[in-house]
């Protein structure tokens, strides 16, 4: 049996069963889900890779109202709190939720990106910001490409929508 080679791949996700990594191997991208003490992998080869889809979602938007909603609850009640001690207290409160909003604007909009295949079509956990997404399908584009070929160029007609002629209504008698 012959060891491959993994290279690491951009991106890194938490979900609520645990990690997830993405690896780089010779024909194919290895989508590692570790949860607790047991591992879970999943090959996609570059021959049978129909189709990467990214979707922009609004998560980023709604963790940034909520973390911005306390930032300025409790950046509120520090202004108003009056005695020094109390406003200290308050900022120190709400600096963590201020902190982690920058963090979340720094990272740019999140996204869902799914590999499809023949016989499935897989979410990515770890590919969950937009920038994280692009460099990856930069990374392994040129390798499906080689493992593919080249698709052709459409023809004039090809993908073309054609509508029917419009006939207009001949008049209802009697109207």
């Amino acid at each position: 049996m012959t060891a491959t080679n993994y290279r690491k791949l951009p991106g890194r996700g938490r979900t609520w069963s645990g990690l997830c990594r993405v690896w780089l191997g010779e024909d194919h991208v290895l989508v590692v889900q570790a949860s607790g003490y047991s591992e879970t992998y999943k090959r996609f080869f570059f021959k049978d890779i129909q189709a990467i889809v990214v979707q922009r979602t609004h998560m980023g938007k709604t963790w940034n109202g909520i973390w911005g909603g306390l930032f300025l609850f409790f950046g509120i009640l520090a202004a108003v709190g009056g005695e020094f001690v109390t406003s200290m207290v308050l900022l120190c409160i709400g600096a963590p939720f201020g902190v982690v909003l920058l963090m979340n604007l720094i990272l740019g909009p999140m996204c869902v990106l799914s590999i499809r295949t023949a016989v499935q079509t897989e979410a990515i956990s770890a590919l969950r910001r937009l920038r994280t997404a692009e460099q990856f399908i930069a990374r392994i584009e040129p390798l499906i490409v080689a493992a593919q070929g080249e698709l052709p160029p459409p023809s004039s007609n090809e993908g073309a929508l054609t509508t029917p002629p419009v006939t207009e209504a001949a008049p209802v008698p009697g109207s």
